[in-house]
Parts: structure tokens; C-alpha cells; sequence
């Protein structure tokens, strides 16, 4: 496990996450296809940002509302997601938003979010 800092394309949202990269994955729901995202799972205690509710905007989608993405209302870059489901809570960070992490280097196991009510 290792503390990663990342942060949106205009630097205002901030965040840090203390994950493995062991269990890196893509969703494949309509936004997450569209949005090209590979992310990985952080617990609520492993999880903060440093960013003013006035600088993140959220989005939730259809009757996905157990997850709610939140993007930097400068440069829309979509940094993290809340996900609350069967009374648990826990992150999705969006690696893209790591500096010095090559993507190229990670193989993204698909998550079937497509099939969720």
C-alpha cells in the first residue's frame, strides 16, 4: 500500500488515497465507457480531498444513485466517485489523475456496472 496524490487537469481538486494497485478496473456503464477511466477502489479511511464544495461539482446517473461523481467545475475532469451500496461505502479514483502512473503498465479487470439496477 502507498499514498498516491492526484488531482484534477487545473489542479484544484486535490486528493490522496492510500491503495495497492493491485485491483485496478474499467466499468463498463455508459459513462465510464465514455469517459475512458481506469480506476481503483480506496476505503473511506484511506480516502480524502483537499477541494471546496464550490470547486467539485457531482453527477449521478438513471437509477445508479449509489454513486456520485465528482468533478472539478474548472476543467470538468472527473476525479473520484462515492459509491454507497448495501449499506457500504467506498471510492473509485480515477488513476488518470495520479501523476507519473503509466497506464500503459496496467491491466484493468472489467467491473459490470452496466448490469446494475
Amino acid at each position: 500500500m502507498k499514498i498516491y496524490e492526484g488531482h484534477c487537469h487545473c489542479g484544484t481538486v486535490k486528493f490522496e488515497a492510500l491503495i495497492s494497485l493491485q485491483d485496478p478496473f474499467r466499468c463498463n456503464c455508459s459513462f465510464c465507457v465514455r469517459r475512458g477511466a481506469v480506476m481503483h477502489r480506496a476505503e473511506p479511511g484511506s480516502f480524502q480531498w483537499a477541494s471546496t464544495d464550490s470547486e467539485m461539482g457531482t453527477k449521478s446517473y438513471g437509477s445508479k444513485d449509489f454513486a456520485q461523481h465528482y468533478f472539478c467545475t474548472r476543467c470538468g475532469i472527473q476525479c473520484f466517485t462515492d459509491i454507497r451500496r448495501n449499506g457500504q461505502q467506498a471510492y473509485a479514483v480515477n488513476l488518470a489523475c495520479i501523476d507519473g502512473l503509466d497506464l500503459g503498465q496496467i491491466s484493468p479487470r472489467m467491473f459490470d456496472g452496466a448490469s446494475l439496477p
